[in-house]
């Protein structure tokens, strides 16, 4: 009977501040940068993956707000335990953010049409409102 070996990469996703990433991406790859297997991290920014075979990878993490960080391991052990990685913030700071909305709405078989304060200004009486 044949049986492979099970080996199991696992490690930590953590800021500057060495606090846990939660639900950062963990990518394996191979030297070549074919997809093997991936994870996120838990709300400690710990991570487990699981493989067959033992070798030489690349691993890619990324997590919302920071920059993505890539480091090759080396898999000869069932166990691996790869030191925490670290990952700097890529927080980009806005000026000015301007939200618009649809004032005319359709509700089920009907149309809601909320008017703006110049065409409630130019109209004579409700059905020109509708109208303009």
């Amino acid at each position: 009977m044949l049986a492979n070996a099970q080996y199991n990469i696992q490690g930590k996703i953590q800021s500057v501040d060495t606090v846990g990433i939660e639900f950062a991406t963990v990518r394996l790859l191979t030297a070549d940068s074919v997809f093997i297997s991936g994870t996120t991290t838990d709300t400690h920014g710990v991570y487990n993956i699981d493989l067959v075979n033992k070798g030489s990878y690349l691993l890619q993490c990324s997590a919302m707000g920071y920059l993505p960080q890539q480091i090759n391991i080396h898999v000869d052990k069932p166990t691996s335990s790869i030191p925490p990685i670290v990952l700097q913030t890529d927080a980009k700071q806005l000026s000015e953010v301007t939200v618009t909305g649809s004032r005319i709405n359709r509700v089920d078989n009907h149309l809601l049409i909320i008017p703006d304060k110049m065409s409630v200004k130019h109209s004579f009486s409700s059905y020109e409102l509708l109208n303009n």
